[in-house]
């Protein structure tokens, strides 16, 4: 497991109390995270984390906690 991911992975457990275990690249947030109000608070909790500014736009796009590691790598270089 990459360090972003693992980054991830305890984000959504220690904010969003998401069991680790659940935490896969192939798991989709929106089954992760309740409502779009989490989505929102997840991505400033993230960019704040990883020192990057992940648009609104950027945030929609994403649908697995794949692809928040492949955008988060995009703007730090891989972990």
């Amino acid at each position: 497991m990459s360090k972003t991911i693992e980054t991830v992975a305890g984000i959504l457990s220690a904010k969003f109390s998401v069991p680790e275990g659940e935490v896969k690249e192939n798991a989709e947030l929106g089954e992760l995270l309740t409502d779009s109000l989490d989505l929102v608070e997840f991505s400033v909790v993230v960019s704040d984390q990883f020192g990057v500014f992940i648009s609104g736009e950027e945030m929609a796009a994403v649908v697995t906690v794949g692809d928040v590691v492949e955008l988060v790598d995009g703007k730090t270089g891989p972990a």
